[in-house]
């Protein structure tokens, strides 16, 4: 018997184990299905599209997932600061929603790697497992504040890498805020080697 192997977007493949599980069937079924449909007929049951992206909206992709996050990161700390507190059951629903963020920010990673430097591949899961361990520390805390130094420096950092995406795809370099040398000695996650390493020179811009 073979055996197939696919790799299908992590959201969408949520999106669609929750109809099978109603249709009270399985991937494994439908795809043997799929196979004897074209084995008789000779012809796919839908109309099969290869959408060629270029580079430039590849890394576009990986911007709005990765901005999605660091606004999401940002509101939760203007929330905190009105003076909300997140009760269990809202910490745990936040939760769930970061980490969807993130397996869908690594997923575009992984599927467009080539499209990007080894350097900043790295430095963007490296940022990204961060900022996530930022907030679940930030939600965590009896006393919301303690992290919140943490969680703001995280931002800024991801403010850098979304810069340095823009870059790759040619818009304008805008300068984020430096970060000082003392915020990064008092902040052991996010070593000053690490960030260095991402975002020590200016990447090249594509040519026309």
């Amino acid at each position: 018997m073979a055996i197939i192997n696919i790799r299908i977007d992590d959201t969408l493949k949520r999106r669609v184990d929750f109809i099978l599980k109603k249709q009270d069937t399985s991937p494994t079924k439908i795809i043997r299905e799929l196979y004897l449909y074209i084995a008789e007929n000779e012809r796919l049951p839908f109309a099969s599209k290869s959408l060629v992206k270029t580079k430039q909206e590849l890394i576009q992709e990986i911007v709005n997932k990765l901005r999605d996050l660091r606004l999401f990161s940002g509101e939760i700390i203007n929330i905190s600061d009105d003076n909300m507190i997140f009760a269990k059951e809202n910490r745990l629903e936040i939760m769930e929603q970061v980490k969807d963020k993130k397996s869908d920010i690594v997923d575009s990673l992984f599927r467009y790697k080539y499209t990007i430097s080894d350097e900043l591949f790295e430095l963007s899961q490296e940022i990204v497992q961060k900022c996530v361990l930022a907030l679940t520390e930030y939600l965590e805390k009896n006393d919301i504040n303690s992290a919140k130094a943490e969680l703001q420096l995280s931002n800024t950092i991801m403010d850098k890498l979304l810069d340095t995406f823009l870059a790759e795809i040619g818009i304008i370099w805008e300068t984020p805020p430096e970060i000082s040398s003392s915020e990064l000695i008092n902040s052991p996650k996010m070593t000053k080697e690490a960030i260095s390493r991402c975002f020590r020179k200016k990447p090249k811009k594509m040519q026309a």
